[in-house]
């Protein structure tokens, strides 16, 4: 996953800025220039955030941004980009959610659960927006 202005992946402490919420097992996303293989490669610039485990235990693992105030936004959209490579008939899975507050329940914005080889620029209507709105990116390796 690469964004584009805003919040990118250029550094490994880039993450602090992020929480991350063990749904199942305790799989980290991370900070990468590259894939495992080097066949995925940041979409712009010189990192991107990756969830990856190197044996099919399918843990899930939430990357969720620093609260964001968006009370006063005007249709906001949140912009990104992924991918999602076949790894021996493993398809790995990326649900969007999003929470109008810290202890408000996770409500599902979007899923992607095919075969995506090449970088797809993503763009999604955020809801209900707040003043302590969080985004996650939930990932399943």
């Amino acid at each position: 996953m690469s964004t584009d202005g805003g919040l990118t992946f250029e550094t490994p402490d880039t993450l602090s800025q992020w929480s991350q919420e063990y749904v199942s097992g305790s799989n980290n996303w991370t900070t990468t220039g590259s894939n495992q293989n080097n066949t995925v490669t940041p979409r712009t610039g010189t990192g991107m955030a990756l969830c990856y485990v190197g044996n099919f235990t399918s843990p899930i693992t939430n990357l969720i941004t620093p609260a964001l105030d968006l009370s006063g936004a005007t249709n906001p959209v949140l912009n990104f980009s992924f991918t999602n490579v076949n790894w021996e008939g493993d398809i790995d899975a990326l649900r969007v959610l999003y929470k109008t507050s810290v202890a408000g329940a996770w409500i599902e914005i979007s899923n992607y659960t095919s075969e995506s080889a090449t970088w797809n620029d993503i763009s999604l209507n955020l809801p209900n927006t707040t003043s302590t709105y969080y985004i996650a990116f939930e990932g399943t390796a």
